[in-house]
């Protein structure tokens, strides 16, 4: 509906200068995830960003940096976000082993920093500080005909408690092979990966997301296809994954493309991933990065 969105976008024009960073970030989250590029609003927004941005909170700045803006928006965006990131990404690295997972570590950092998803910019820097990169274009073109659209993509409806819900759908293409001394032939292979119903794993651990202590991240579609591989990994080679020493001795590569960003339970997941199979590289693309907005 053109003129509901030109009325919404002309009423935040009206009140910006109000806006905290979340009301920025939710209405341009919003919009542009309908599909309405108003562009006098993404130039309100990015000289709002400029303004306001040294009193912005975390999740909004993840969300913004993601926004079609000006590029100078998105260099201050950049410079207050990646900081934050580096802090998080150096106590995650501080994990000395799995139990910093298993044993509420992480969920404890999660909560700590109090955010839920690093957004697609904020997520590709993260995950570069974990050796995590993205692949390359040979696999994107395979792997965008595999996933229906990069962004919000809604799915079946559902009841619960009485009320009707619709689900956001997450999909994961993915190409993969282990290869392991035990193993005579290497497990190859590709698969899709949705979210759904919860999957129960032995090797790695979600969390819950802050402000949100009833979502169930064991349904994500990353955190499936890792669970799936490590199952996989674990019936082919019982013997090579019953020890570090043993996982150690795998290698290989996972290359992943997920419709949308990542969120912070999914990043604990890879970050797991990585140090169960130190051995096996894994890239991966979550979302997609922002055009700039020209002033």
């Amino acid at each position: 509906d053109r003129p509901l969105f030109e009325a919404i976008s002309e009423a935040a024009m009206r009140k910006i200068s109000d806006f905290i960073s979340q009301n920025m970030a939710t209405t341009a989250w919003a919009l542009e995830e309908l599909g309405c590029i108003h562009e006098p609003l993404l130039h309100a927004l990015s000289k709002e960003v400029l303004r306001k941005i040294d009193s912005m909170d975390f999740m909004p700045m993840a969300t913004l940096v993601d926004r079609r803006l000006w590029p100078e928006s998105h260099t201050a965006l950049a410079s207050r976000l990646f900081p934050l990131i580096d802090d998080f990404c150096a106590r995650l690295l501080q994990a000395s082993s799995l139990d910093f997972w298993r044993g509420g570590g992480y969920q404890h950092l999660v909560l700590e920093f109090g955010v839920g998803n690093f957004g697609a910019v904020g997520g590709r820097y993260l995950y570069s500080k974990l050796g995590i990169f993205v692949p390359d274009e040979d696999f994107l073109r395979r792997a965008s005909g595999h996933v229906p659209r990069i962004g919000r993509m809604m799915a079946d409806t559902y009841v619960a408690d009485g009320a009707d819900f619709l689900r956001q759908r997450v999909v994961t293409y993915a190409e993969f092979e282990f290869r392991s001394p035990d193993l005579r032939e290497p497990l190859r292979g590709s698969c899709c990966h949705e979210n759904g119903r919860t999957c129960a794993s032995s090797w790695i651990a979600p969390v819950r997301p802050p402000l949100c202590p009833y979502a169930d991240r064991g349904t994500c579609s990353e955190f499936r296809m890792l669970a799936s591989f490590c199952d996989a990994i674990a019936q082919a080679d019982p013997q090579g994954t019953s020890s570090a020493s043993g996982r150690a001795e795998i290698s290989g590569f996972v290359r992943a493309l997920v419709s949308g960003p990542c969120c912070v339970s999914c990043v604990g997941a890879f970050a797991q991933f990585r140090r169960l199979f130190p051995g096996v590289a894994v890239s991966m693309a979550a979302g997609g990065m922002p055009e700039p907005l020209q002033p």
